[in-house]
């Protein structure tokens, strides 16, 4: 079943919403500035979107896969920005396991603890999820594991899902977006 996704810039957030932001979403709003500045206006929107979303009153919650993407991703792109020709390319557990990896294993901490100040944390429902389903999702080609299980975990709390992930289109549940390509392809 097909997402429907709605413009960010045009919803108004109140204290009944309940919103699963996904990674991209909070490596948007709290990502290096290199990265996010790349991207500006959606920049622009996710964080107006944030901050509207605490003035507001809007429940933001949080899953182990979403904080592990986050700070994956942020130690990702530390190492591919400033010391992939140090270490080489394939050295990044070297890296991290460096002094190198010490200031930035800093921010990404103190960036990850900004979101859980925000966000009321939910256990991931891994056991309860049909993995086989999913799998067989997955084995036809065109989705992302992490993707499933997160929609998933939308699902049975009844959340609504905030991404810039434009292949998030597939699941049935309501999705947040600045991303025009997810809003195209999930009409409401």
């Amino acid at each position: 079943m097909k997402n429907k996704a709605y413009d960010l810039s045009q919803w108004s957030f109140s204290t009944q919403d309940r919103v699963l932001p996904d990674a991209n979403f909070w490596i948007n709003v709290f990502g290096p500035a290199p990265v996010v500045g790349q991207r500006g206006r959606r920049i622009q929107n996710y964080s107006r979107g944030f901050q509207d979303m605490l003035q507001n009153k809007a429940t933001l919650f949080i899953d182990v896969l979403i904080l592990s993407e986050f700070v994956n991703t942020l130690a990702r792109l530390e190492f591919n920005t400033n010391f992939r020709n140090t270490y080489g390319p394939t050295g990044f557990k070297q890296f991290r396991n460096s002094a190198d990896f010490l200031p930035a294993a800093r921010v990404i901490a103190s960036e990850s603890r900004k979101i859980l100040r925000h966000c009321q944390r939910l256990d991931h429902a891994f056991s309860e999820s049909d993995v086989p389903r999913l799998l067989a999702e997955f084995e036809q080609g065109g989705e992302d594991f992490n993707d499933q299980l997160i929609i998933e975990v939308a699902k049975k709390h009844s959340l609504t899902l905030l991404t810039d992930d434009g292949d998030m289109t597939n699941g049935g549940v309501t999705v947040l977006t600045a991303n025009p390509r997810l809003i195209q392809s999930c009409p409401t």
